[in-house]
């Protein structure tokens, strides 16, 4: 019986062994494509993208300057644009600058950095720098910003920024650009190496039941419970078995009408 169990299993064994060299040779055979590192990839470089003041505007009263920017005037869907508001203003003169909250003109703003006052001859300067970002291809206009400032008299007063035009381009071009339908999901690619060795396992496991099957069938047909022997058979052993005592011949004649009875 273990004999048995011990070839199933080993039958079992060796088409899993032969089924993984097989795919390993399969999968050795062919060809590897190599890919070209990032840091090798040719890349196209424009003056569009390096930065410079695209837009610059400057308001001038008597006592402030305001002067506003941004380094592109006309970008990609993705890329970010720096929009910088500069105040020179007199010593006297106190600068309160808009809160602009989340959003500026349509863009999101990303990053905010702020600088000032800071003295430069007789004036002092202010300084807002904003990350803007923004996901429509569009024509966007950053819209004035209100500047408020006050004089040592107590006076207040406001100016006010010129508005900046800026072109957000799509990254699709032609026939790329429309609205396509959404593909359906697939599944993944199963490697003709991975069926193989599920297949593999598969044939161990059906070996394995196989030989558990047979060994609990051997093992009920040796359960089997012999028929009992009738009463006058037991009792004709029984009597044999004392006669081979020898209680008689020994003169113990007691005792084997006791047993006898």
């Amino acid at each position: 019986m273990k004999q048995w169990l011990k070839t199933i299993v080993l039958i079992g064994v060796f088409f899993a062994v032969a089924a993984c060299l097989y795919a390993q040779t399969d999968n050795d055979s062919m060809p590897t494509v190599k890919q070209q590192p990032l840091d090798e990839q040719p890349s196209e470089e424009t003056t569009e993208n390096q930065p410079s003041i695209a837009e610059k505007f400057a308001h001038t009263d008597q006592l402030v300057t305001v002067t506003t920017q941004v380094n592109r005037a006309k970008i990609q869907i993705g890329d970010s644009i720096i929009y910088r508001i500069e105040v020179d203003a007199a010593e006297n003169v106190q600068i309160t600058f808009p809160e602009f909250g989340e959003f500026l003109g349509g863009f999101a703003i990303t990053d905010f950095q702020q600088d000032g006052p800071v003295k430069t001859g007789r004036f002092q300067r202010w300084v807002r720098q904003y990350t803007l970002d923004v996901y429509v291809s569009e024509h966007y206009v950053i819209p004035p910003a209100r500047i408020t400032y006050q004089l040592a008299n107590g006076e207040q007063q406001q100016i006010f920024t010129q508005p900046i035009f800026v072109a957000v381009d799509s990254v699709l071009t032609g026939a790329d650009a429309g609205i396509r339908a959404i593909k359906p999901v697939q599944a993944p690619a199963v490697s003709r190496r991975t069926k193989m060795v599920i297949t593999a396992i598969i044939g161990v496991l059906l070996f394995a039941v196989a030989g558990l099957v047979v060994v609990l069938w051997v093992r009920k047909l040796r359960q089997r419970v012999e028929p009992s022997l009738p009463a006058h058979i037991i009792a004709l052993h029984a009597l044999q078995e004392l006669r081979r005592r020898g209680l008689v011949e020994n003169g113990q004649f007691k005792e084997y009408y006791f047993l006898v009875s």
